[in-house]
């Protein structure tokens, strides 16, 4: 399974339980430092 870049509004839908991003929420994500600190 081929990992997916999340960004920050990525994260925040799946945090939110967005059904739309449920699919991507038991994936393999790949994100950078700076849309954790965006995130938090």
């Amino acid at each position: 399974m081929a990992d997916l870049f999340a960004d920050t509004y990525a994260l925040v839908e799946i945090l939110k339980g967005n059904p739309n991003y449920e699919k991507y929420s038991e994936r393999m994500l790949t994100t950078t430092e700076f849309n954790i600190f965006e995130l938090a």
